[in-house]
């Protein structure tokens, strides 16, 4: 039912349902439950967000890590390299050696035994940087997925971020309309009281 009433050039339309059917408390309680829901809902956010940042954490430490042991077997290797060519330089001494004593009768089979030695050498040495090429391929594709999976929790906490973002701006204007409604009842309302009592 629709009441109309003017004063002057002001004229308003005042429902009697938009009123009677209005509890303050209840709205206020209803409030207070989507102010407790957005609390929660940001501690939620923030724990995902402490998740994140303990897993990058995490992953740069293993990457320190990872660094630690290519740099280590890196030296390793040298060490080893050196040691292989001083061995191989004594070897090759002694069998000169060996060579000086034998018979120049015996230049074919000297020739043929030095050139079985250097291959295995070679063979020995190809072998050792065969292996090193493939432990060293390892470690950087370990690395190169520790990056990866590095950016992919870096995106994942700035989504969330912007999410919860705007998950507060809606709610702060979700509340910001509801206020504003409010407002506009009570206006409407203390309108329709002052017409009520000039009636009277």
């Amino acid at each position: 039912m629709t009441e109309e009433e003017s004063s002057g050039p002001v004229k308003r339309k005042i429902t009697e349902s938009s009123t009677s059917d209005f509890d303050p408390l209840h709205f206020v309680l209803k409030q207070n439950d989507n102010i407790i829901q957005l609390q929660f809902k940001f501690m939620e956010e923030m724990k995902k967000t402490s998740l994140l940042e303990e897993k990058n954490i995490s992953v740069q430490n293993d990457m320190k890590i990872l660094t630690k042991d290519i740099n280590q077997f890196m030296g390793e290797k040298e060490k080893f390299v050196t040691k292989l060519e001083e061995k191989n330089l004594s070897l090759e001494n002694e069998i000169n050696k060996k060579i000086q004593k034998l018979n120049s009768d015996h230049e074919n089979e000297i020739r043929e035994l030095k050139q079985t030695f250097k291959q295995l050498i070679d063979d020995k040495i190809k072998e050792i940087e065969n292996k090193f090429l493939e432990e060293k391929g390892k470690n950087e594709n370990e690395k190169k997925i520790i990056e990866e999976k590095n950016e992919c929790l870096e995106n994942e906490m700035k989504i969330l971020k912007e999410e919860l973002q705007q998950l507060i701006d809606g709610k702060i204007k979700e509340n910001t309309n509801q206020i504003s409604n409010l407002n506009q009842i009570i206006e409407q309302k203390d309108e329709k009281n002052y017409f009520f009592r000039r009636t009277i």
